[in-house]
């Protein structure tokens, strides 16, 4: 088996976003909140 670093910066890169997105999504969700209080 061939060591590729680019396919594994790849998939964590792409993981890396996934978790920014759902970061992301849970810090809107707390801004509504947060607002919706206000």
């Amino acid at each position: 088996m061939l060591h590729n670093p680019k396919i594994r910066s790849t998939k964590e890169a792409g993981e890396l976003l996934l978790r920014m997105r759902s970061r992301q999504d849970g810090l809107h969700r707390l801004l509504n909140v947060w607002g919706g209080k206000q």
